[in-house]
């Protein structure tokens, strides 16, 4: 028998825990940042188990609908939210956010976000 790994606080496995993710696109945006304090502090991972875990709560999310974007508060687009392109297919926009994210020391970075397109300003 092997030992699952277990959220600290809600007990979720971390399967389960990336399937419940993506719910949160209907109500709000999801930053890479709580997704990274999850896999960090609730799971205690680190070095290519987080790498992982980032990937693949990324690939629910885009499977579910969302898309990378920026937030926006200016004159030309108004207040809301602009989908940022990280290429065209789920593999290749989760490779390039996980390698941006990673380039940054993987420090949790507020201005990555995922939200619905619907959701998303005109460009």
């Amino acid at each position: 028998m092997t030992h699952e790994l277990r959220h600290k606080r809600y007990g979720h496995t971390v399967e389960e825990w990336i399937a419940l993710v993506p719910n949160e696109l209907e109500y709000a945006e999801v930053s890479l940042w709580h997704i990274a304090v999850a896999g960090i502090e609730g799971f205690g991972l680190s070095g290519e188990a987080l790498t992982d875990y980032m990937r693949r709560n990324i690939i629910a999310l885009l499977d579910a609908g969302g898309v990378p974007a920026r937030h926006v508060a200016n004159a030309i687009h108004g207040r809301g939210w602009l989908p940022a392109d990280y290429g065209s297919t789920p593999d290749e926009i989760a490779d390039a956010v996980v390698a941006e994210w990673l380039g940054q020391g993987v420090q949790p970075n507020w201005h990555h976000w995922f939200v619905l397109a619907s959701k998303c300003l005109k460009p």
